[in-house]
């Protein structure tokens, strides 16, 4: 209980650093995926929170571009047993790299 509760503390620490999804974000996701809605850059930004946050520190969305997140995403996932489903792992993606201001 008291490892949720400091990874809950730390999350909503970080509502500055990884803002919640808007319109801005929808559209520079669908550049690089025209099927991404809403919903799935919401689920992204909590699953990373989440997930990733539980483990280690977050990284800035602008580290890496889309590309440079699916390498990263793809190595926790394969390097590090790191539990996610592809539809999981694409939004977590998308949310990051349209959180970054970019593709």
């Amino acid at each position: 209980m008291r490892l949720y509760l400091l990874t809950l503390a730390f999350a909503l620490g970080c509502t500055n650093t990884f803002p919640e999804p808007n319109s801005q974000q929808l559209a520079r996701a669908q550049t690089t995926n025209p099927n991404v809605r809403l919903q799935d850059l919401e689920q992204g930004r909590d699953l990373y929170l989440a997930k990733c946050g539980s483990c280690h520190g977050l990284t800035d969305p602008a580290r890496f571009d889309y590309a440079g997140w699916q390498k990263t995403v793809q190595r926790m996932r394969t390097e590090h047993d790191v539990k996610l489903t592809d539809a999981q792992a694409a939004d977590i993606v998308a949310y990051l790299s349209s959180a970054n201001g970019g593709t």
